[in-house]
């Protein structure tokens, strides 16, 4: 009797280890897709963070509109107008470095970050903007000013 008996122990811890490695596989494929899920959402929050930028830049930049009228005549802008432009361009180019990073790790789209990396040249198109780029690029990270030196060059 006592032998069967510890043959329904062994059956008992047996049937426990199957038990407990079903329940380690559940769990893995739980946070497999808890993981994508989140994955996805992030995505999705990044896309409307730029967008939102996106649309603030261009807020931003209908109040320059005068401003931008200027720029046929750059000595007739003013210190205050001048300020104002520069760091709309800060903003935008300050914007366009954390959507590089978020691209490079993986959290931006490709077609959101080439559609954001377009403005680029716009932003820098202006002789004023330029030279501010030149005397102000050092305040940016290494790569994305490296970016940008990059994509200056090939609109030149």
């Amino acid at each position: 009797m006592q032998q069967g008996s510890a043959m329904t122990w062994e059956a008992i811890s047996a049937i426990a280890e199957v038990c407990g490695v079903i329940a380690v596989i559940v769990t893995l494929v739980y946070l497999a897709i808890q993981i994508k899920q989140s994955t996805v959402a992030m995505r999705g929050t990044t896309i409307n963070a730029v967008t939102d930028r996106i649309f603030q830049e261009q807020r931003w930049a209908a109040d320059l509109a005068d401003t931008f009228a200027k720029f046929h005549d750059p000595d007739s802008l003013t210190v205050p107008e001048k300020i104002r432009y520069l760091n709309w361009i800060n903003s935008g180019l300050r914007n366009r470095q954390n959507e590089y990073f978020l691209y490079k790790q993986g959290s931006l789209d490709e077609q959101v970050w080439q559609a954001s990396v377009s403005m680029i040249p716009l932003f820098l198109s202006e002789p004023i903007a330029r030279k501010w780029w030149d005397e102000s690029k050092s305040l940016f990270a290494d790569d994305f000013r490296k970016f940008v030196d990059s994509l200056v060059k090939e609109v030149d």
